[in-house]
């Protein structure tokens, strides 16, 4: 009995990804293959991409929040250990490497400037007038905030930005994910010595991730509407990638559970610290969303 118990808790010398990881890979292909045939078709019928790059921009988003916030998160996890972090560690390397993709749809983006926001295009406000988008009314206010912001809103600040961010992040991705490979490859005696070193790149780490994320939401959302301006807004999407990266990882690792190691390493403790982490971000974000509605509420009084 002694044995079987010890066995059972013995991991195989192979970890690989398991065989059925191949079939959602392919079901993730057929699905998104069908979305852009439909996304493709309905711009057709719209007779404009206007839609569609609005909708490219919300999958940029989305996408980026998984690469980007997979990276910090996984900053995080070397700063603070934690057996919860050991379970991601491989999931959240696998997001991080995702970011040459991200680069590609911002790219899109990055060509599309004129036909989204009306900074670098100012025949979009009296479009917007004429469609009963914008009333005149506002139209002193956005010219103020485009002439204002010009310095910052431009195409020239937009794209160098841009490709400074993701030349950041790919740094770090690159570096951790490499670093992951030679110590998984290296003695456990120097585990001391890894742990110091993850901890010395991931610390400043997290703190320019705070920084160059916050720039890129502010050009790449926040400059939809040049009027507006929110002090918590880089926070908001910080604590946003957060819960939506846990909550990814979740499924992740819920789902390999029926193969090794997660079969054998994924208690029922580690799922439920898991889920307790993914809550207090929820709480978090509702907590930065009202604050910000209760200013803007309060300011709108008068």
């Amino acid at each position: 009995m002694a044995h079987e118990i010890h066995h059972a808790k013995t991991l195989p010398a192979e970890l690989g990804a398991p065989a059925f990881v191949d079939s959602w890979q392919q079901r993730a292909l057929v699905i998104g293959l069908a979305a852009s045939v439909v996304a493709a078709g309905l711009a057709l019928l719209d007779r404009s991409i206007d839609h569609l790059l609005r909708g490219w921009l919300l999958g940029l988003m989305l996408t980026f929040g998984f690469s980007v916030g997979g990276l910090a998160l996984l900053m995080l996890q070397y700063c603070s250990g934690g057996k919860w972090g050991l379970l991601l560690r491989r999931p959240l390397e696998a997001m991080s490497r995702t970011l040459p993709l991200v680069f590609v749809y911002w790219l899109a983006i990055a060509f599309s400037l004129k036909r989204l926001y009306i900074w670098a295009n100012p025949a979009l406000v009296d479009d917007g007038i004429k469609r009963g988008l914008i009333s005149p009314d506002q139209l002193e206010s956005i010219e103020h905030a485009i002439h204002f912001k010009q310095a910052m809103l431009n195409p020239t600040a937009f794209v160098v930005t841009g490709v400074v961010c993701f030349a950041i992040w790919g740094f770090y991705t690159w570096r951790l994910n490499t670093l992951g490979l030679q110590r998984d490859a290296a003695s456990p005696a120097t585990t001391p010595e890894w742990i110091k070193k993850f901890e010395n790149i991931s610390g400043p780490g997290i703190i320019v991730y705070a920084l160059t994320m916050t720039a890129a939401v502010i050009y790449w959302v926040m400059s939809l509407d040049p009027t507006w301006y929110s002090s918590v807004y880089g926070l908001l999407f910080l604590v946003g990638q957060a819960y939506g990266v846990l909550a990814l990882s979740i499924i992740v690792v819920v789902s390999l559970a029926p193969a090794e190691p997660y079969k054998t390493i994924l208690r029922q403790t580690e799922q439920h610290d898991l889920g307790k982490f993914t809550f207090a971000f929820v709480m978090l974000n509702i907590y930065l969303a009202f604050s910000q509605f209760l200013i803007i509420w309060s300011g709108n009084l008068p």
